[in-house]
């Protein structure tokens, strides 16, 4: 074992010197199983553990024993900073609280480490705290929600805090634009970290020729090596993305001499590289090879491999990897939007015509100053607005996109068939001036949207400095469940 066992040591052993089996009482001799004793005599899964977790915690470090299914691990926090799962078999997801261990929201040793994460700022967390109680025992019911949504906010890793917005949200009816301004911020944050510059391939499913260690590929920290004579690897990258540069780290000198990259776009694979365009340091061992990126929204990097060169330790593989990486940005994946109605218009009458997809079908006013409100879904973001005009451009336009009731975006006034805006949207109002009739088949948006589940999903997500670790990946996911069941 790694870490704490690595240093003071528990021998292995189902029997002891005179041959007793560990799961007779006489193991031990009838002694007090002690952090000594064990060391003395040695053990098994729980022995290994528990003196892991008592010597840890005899230097003054956290750590418990955690349950596995037919094991015992433990966590401990290695250097004040990072939870390590010692003695491992099974991972985070599988941990639990062991036998006499106190616990605080689930049994799953990730909440431990929630909690830690939550009291590691006191004042943020009794803060929380005091408003969840204010939000459940004395806030009127129009205070609920925006209490317990701040609380979460001040505190992300209180659990309880997820729950409590559950039950709101099911017992009390919040109004959408209030749920809007609550969470734009978060979405905008989140459409802005969309946009960077960033390694696409990490944490991204990868398949090749050997499956074996394939996932690798897009992690690094280790190799995927083929002894094949030909092999190939594909990197999914789970949407539409542009490339800007792709980075090969060979293993060894395992490297291909011939090979193509295709890109997998509008669902066809191209080829866009070979290995004439790449740039390979001067190194004999692990060299990385640099390539630049290509035209085109990619949603899968395949690399076909051939020409490989023997590696030098076991003289059987002929191509191997250490990482690929993707430089590049994420597309969002746009398309036609169907309004909800009620759609609202100034003079009340025809607006289902509006959204009806029925090119026989129209609204008309008569009114010189109208107006048009289409509801969204929680978030929308919006590319473009167009008109179907029944008989051609009438008066001047100006579309507004709001969110809760706050304008966030404003076109210029003209006379419009589409306006392109980008921009976030739970609304659209669309202003019509300088005309005395209007007449129109329809009105189309262009994008793609968030419910209000997802909306709050990116706040959950937001919450966690590394949402990307093992247990943190566990938390979230549980997040995610309760935040399903929210109405």
């Amino acid at each position: 074992s790694s870490g704490i066992n690595a240093e003071y040591g528990v021998e292995y052993k189902l029997y002891n010197d005179d041959g007793i089996s560990v799961h007779d009482s006489g193991y031990y001799y009838g002694k007090p199983v002690t952090l000594e004793w064990i060391h003395t005599i040695g053990g098994v899964c729980g022995a290994i553990s528990k003196f892991g977790s008592g010597m840890a915690q005899a230097f003054g470090i956290p750590a418990l024993p955690v349950g596995q299914p037919g094991h015992c691990a433990f966590i401990w926090l290695k250097n004040g900073t990072e939870w390590y799962l010692d003695n491992d078999i099974s991972g985070w997801p599988e941990s639990t609280t062991h036998t006499g261990i106190q616990y605080t929201w689930k049994m799953q040793a990730p909440f431990f480490v929630m909690m830690n994460e939550a009291q590691n700022n006191p004042e943020k967390y009794r803060l929380s705290e005091k408003m969840k109680i204010l939000a459940t025992s004395f806030a009127g019911l129009q205070y609920k929600f925006q209490l317990l949504e701040e609380a979460s906010s001040v505190c992300p890793q209180n659990y309880a805090l997820w729950h409590g917005l559950r039950k709101v949200l099911a017992e009390y009816p919040v109004d959408r634009k209030v749920i809007q301004t609550t969470l734009v911020n978060y979405v905008e944050e989140h459409e802005e970290a969309r946009k960077e510059t960033k390694n696409l391939a990490l944490h991204k499913m990868v398949t090749a020729s050997t499956p074996e260690n394939a996932i690798v590929i897009a992690q690094g920290g280790s190799e995927w090596a083929s002894d094949g004579t030909e092999a190939w690897v594909e990197i999914d990258l789970a949407g539409p993305c542009t490339i800007s540069e792709l980075s090969i780290h060979w293993w060894g000198t395992s490297y291909s001499s011939d090979y193509d990259v295709l890109a997998e776009i509008n669902s066809r694979y191209v080829k866009v590289l070979s290995r004439d365009d790449e740039v390979r340091e001067d190194s004999y061992y692990n060299p990385w090879g640099v390539l630049p990126g290509w035209d085109g929204k990619t949603t899968k990097v395949r690399l076909e491999m051939r020409q490989g060169n023997l590696d030098p330790w076991y003289g059987k593989y002929y191509f191997g990897i250490r990482q690929i990486v993707i430089m590049g940005k994420e597309n969002a994946i746009s398309s036609a939007i169907a309004f909800s109605l009620p759609i609202e218009t100034s003079n009340g009458e025809g607006e289902t015509a509006l959204a009806d997809g029925n090119a026989d079908t129209y609204w008309i006013s008569n009114d010189k100053k109208s107006w048009i409100n289409i509801q969204l879904d929680m978030f929308c973001i919006l590319d473009r607005i167009s008109f179907d005009w029944h008989g051609g451009i009438e008066g001047k336009q100006q579309v507004s996109y709001l969110v809760g009731n706050k304008v966030y975006s404003k076109s210029k006034k003209g006379r419009f068939t589409v306006v392109d805006m980008e921009g976030i949207a739970g609304q659209v109002r669309i202003t019509l001036r300088k005309s005395k009739k209007y007449t129109i088949n329809g009105i189309m948006a262009d994008g793609y949207c968030y419910t209000q589940n997802e909306a709050f999903k990116i706040k959950a997500r937001q919450g966690f400095d590394e949402p990307d670790l093992s247990f943190n990946v566990y938390l979230i996911n549980d997040i995610f469940s309760v935040i399903d069941n929210m109405e």
